[in-house]
Order: structure tokens, then sequence, then C-alpha cells
């Protein structure tokens, strides 16, 4: 609950600001058209969305760093690719995709602690990032904040209404807060 209060401050303070290095200025817009889109066209916003995130708008070697940390998630190899990510925030810490990348990383290496510690920075820089809301979502949930997760759900649900899994767990969610199962 504490990190959706976070997120929710930094949405006040700078609102329509894109923290992320990622500055190119057709994400606002994917953003905006994601709001009034059809649920038919909502999954070619997303991928847009998600290509631009992985780009790094001023070094071209960020976003070969970025491809070879994906490369080797796909390839299962999470050492590697943690190690990868890790440097790539090194170098350029403002890179919002590498955080989440990484949190999505030690999420699967078991790590939920530093995967959410992750989750706060790709927040703290694109406070709009459905994927790492979801994410921080899913780690609530194993935590058994049920109710931090339903939350954050719904933030993530504004962000991107066409999130049919986020949809889904509020669901699931309101009826487990209610007493019933899952």
């Amino acid at each position: 609950m504490r990190y959706l209060k976070i997120i929710t401050l930094l949405l006040i303070l700078v609102p329509g600001t894109v923290f992320a290095d990622q500055t190119n200025p057709a994400l606002n817009e994917l953003f905006r058209a994601l709001q009034v889109t059809t649920s038919t066209k909502a999954r070619d916003i997303e991928n847009k969305i998600w290509s631009l995130w992985v780009v790094h708008d001023n070094n071209p070697d960020a976003t070969g760093m970025m491809r070879l940390g994906m490369q080797m998630m796909q390839a299962n190899e999470l050492a590697e690719a943690d190690r990868i990510f890790s440097r790539l925030i090194d170098k350029e810490p403002d890179f919002a995709e590498a955080w989440n990348k990484r949190a999505t990383v030690r999420y699967i290496m078991g790590d939920h602690d530093a995967s959410k510690a992750d989750i706060v920075e790709v927040l703290k820089r694109e406070p709009r990032h459905f994927g790492a809301l979801s994410g921080l979502a899913m780690i609530h949930m194993q935590n058994g904040n049920l109710k931090g997760a339903l939350s954050t759900y719904e933030a993530a649900l504004q962000v991107n209404p066409f999130m049919l899994n986020a949809q889904q767990m509020i669901d699931a969610l309101k009826l487990k807060l209610q007493g019933q199962a899952l």
C-alpha cells in the first residue's frame, strides 16, 4: 500500500511528465490512445508502448544491452540476465525498462524483495508502467497482501483499461476479500 501511495504522489506532483529516459513523445500519445481505444486496437497500442520502452532514446549501446539481457531471459540464463540489467542500470540509472526487466528476472528467481525494490524504481521513472504495477500486485498476492494486490491491479487498470488479467484478478480478489475462495 505504501508503494501505491508513492506512485499516486508522483502522479499528482508531476502530471503528464514521464520520468523515464524514454522521452519519445509518442509515449504520451499512445497512453492517451489507450484510454479511448477499442479492445481490438488495444493490443497494438500496448505492443507499441513496449517497443518504445525497450529502446534507450539517447544511447544505442544501452538498447543493445537491453536486447542482450532479454535474450538471456528467453534462454533462461537468469543470473546472466540479472548481471546485464544491473550493468545497464549502473550505466543508465534512469532507463526505467532496465529496472523493470531486472525486477522480472528477480521475481522469476524468487527474490521478491529485490524485485519489489526494482519495481519502485521503475514507477519513479515511469508511473504509467502497467507491467510493473501488475508485477507489484503479484508480489502483494504472494505475500498475502490481498488489499495491496487489489489496489495495485486497480492502478494498473486505470493506466491500461484493457489488461484482461488485471480485471480478472480484481474480480477474484474482491470475492476473496468478501470471504469467498479465489
